[in-house]
C-alpha cells in the first residue's frame, strides 16, 4: 500500500539580489552648507526575500557601515552627516544580502568632502601702496587643495559705494584691471573673495591702498613777490599734500640765462634754498618751483617774480680799469649798494632792521 500524500515544496536560489546606488551621484560634491544627505539604493531579489542592506563608507580612515531601512524596495540611510568624513574622496560600497545569504557588493561610488574655503594671497600691489595712474591690476594667488576655485571677486570698500571686479583665472593667478579714476582720494580697501565649487568661501584677505590724484599745494614765502634782492637770498616755501607725503622740490631759476635747479631743503613743511645772485644777470629774475609728491603728482604752476640788483658803477677818477698792485690812481670799480626796500620782511642792501620796533622808516636802527 502506497501512500503519496505528503508534499513539500523547496526554493533554490543562487543569485545575489540586484541594486543600484540611486542617491546621491557618484562623483558628488559635500561641504558644511550641505552635510546631511540620504544615501539610497534599489534593491530587488527575484527568487528570495532581500534580508538587509549595508552602505559601508571608506576614505582613508578605519572603514565603517550603516544600516539601511527599507522604504518599500528603497533602501535608505537617512540624514547622514558627511561632515564626520574626512575632507577628499570617499568610497560609498553598498552591501545587500538575500535570505539565503547571496550577497552582491558589487556596486559603488565615490563622492567628495570639503570643508575647508580656498586659500588666497593678494599679491598685487603691497599693502599701503599709493596710487595717482588711472587704472591699476590686481592679482591674487588662489588655490584650493580638494575642488577647484570657482569665482574671485575684488571687493573695493571705498569712501563712496562698495563695488566687486570680478578675477579672469591665469593658471591660478587670478587678476582684474580697475579704473582708479572712480575711487574718492584718500585710503581704500580692497578684499578677496574667493569661492569653490561647493561656495566655501575666504573673504579674510585685504589690504589697503591710496589714491591721491591732486599735486601738492605749493605757497612762497620769501622773498615777497616783486622784491628787489642783491647778494646771497634765501628762497623759501611752504608746501603742503593732504593725501600723501613731498618726496622733493626743485626751484629753477630763470632770467635770460640758461635756466636751472636747486634742489630745496625741507624745514618742517618750508622748503628753501640759499642762492647768490650774483650768479645772474641784473634784473627779472622768476623761480618756479616743482613740488612732486610720492606718487609722481608734480606741481609746477606756482612761480615768484623778483628783481636782481649786483649793478655795478665806474668809481670817481675814470679810466674804468682796477688800480695796479701797490699803486695808486687810474680810477676802478666799486659795487653799487641799491637803495633798501623798507618794510618787504627781508634783511637786503646793507640794512640793518626792517621794520617794528626801533626800526626807523628809512631801515635805520634809532
Amino acid at each position: 500500500n502506497m501512500n503519496s500524500s505528503q508534499t513539500i515544496t523547496i526554493t533554490t536560489d543562487f543569485t545575489a539580489p540586484n541594486l543600484s546606488i540611486t542617491a546621491p551621484t557618484s562623483g558628488s560634491n559635500f561641504s558644511f552648507r550641505s552635510p546631511l544627505q540620504d544615501f539610497n539604493a534599489t534593491v530587488r531579489d527575484n527568487t528570495t526575500n532581500v534580508n538587509m542592506v549595508l552602505f559601508q563608507f571608506t576614505n582613508g580612515t578605519t572603514a565603517f557601515n550603516r544600516t539601511a531601512t527599507n522604504l518599500s524596495g528603497t533602501w535608505q540611510v537617512a540624514a547622514f552627516n558627511t561632515s564626520t568624513l574626512v575632507e577628499g574622496i570617499s568610497t560609498i560600497t553598498v552591501f545587500a544580502n538575500d535570505t539565503v545569504n547571496n550577497m552582491n557588493s558589487s556596486q559603488t561610488i565615490t563622492i567628495t568632502t570639503d570643508f575647508t574655503a580656498p586659500n588666497g594671497s593678494i599679491v598685487n600691489p603691497v599693502d599701503g601702496s599709493n596710487f595717482s595712474a588711472v587704472t591699476q591690476a590686481f592679482n591674487a594667488t588662489v588655490f584650493d587643495n580638494v575642488t577647484d576655485v570657482n569665482t574671485v571677486l575684488f571687493m573695493f570698500n571705498t569712501n563712496a559705494t562698495p563695488f566687486n571686479a570680478t578675477a579672469t583665472n591665469r593658471s591660478g593667478n587670478w587678476g582684474a584691471v580697475v579704473n582708479l579714476s572712480v575711487f574718492p582720494e584718500g585710503l581704500n580697501t580692497v578684499v578677496l573673495f574667493a569661492n569653490d565649487t561647493l561656495n566655501n568661501i575666504n573673504n579674510t584677505i585685504n589690504i589697503s591702498f591710496t589714491a591721491d590724484r591732486t599735486p601738492p599745494v605749493v605757497t612762497f614765502i620769501a622773498p615777497a613777490d616783486g622784491a628787489s634782492v642783491n647778494g646771497n637770498q634765501t628762497i623759501k616755501a611752504r608746501i603742503t599734500d593732504n593725501i600723501t607725503a613731498i618726496v622733493s622740490v626743485l626751484f629753477q631759476f630763470t632770467n635770460g640765462t640758461n635756466p636751472f635747479n636747486r634742489t630745496a631743503n625741507n624745514n618742517s613743511g618750508v622748503w628753501n634754498v640759499s642762492i647768490d645772485t650774483t650768479l645772474f644777470v641784473d634784473g627779472s629774475l622768476t623761480i618756479t618751483a616743482y613740488a612732486n609728491d610720492s606718487v609722481g603728482n608734480v606741481n609746477y604752476t606756482e612761480t615768484l617774480g623778483i628783481t636782481v640788483s649786483n649793478a655795478v658803477i665806474v668809481a670817481p677818477g675814470g679810466g674804468g680799469a682796477p688800480p695796479a698792485a701797490g699803486g695808486g690812481g687810474g680810477g676802478g670799480t666799486t659795487r653799487k649798494i641799491p637803495e633798501p626796500e623798507c618794510g618787504n620782511g627781508v634783511l637786503e642792501n646793507g640794512e640793518k632792521c626792517d621794520s617794528g620796533g626801533g626800526c626807523a622808516s628809512d631801515c635805520t636802527c634809532s
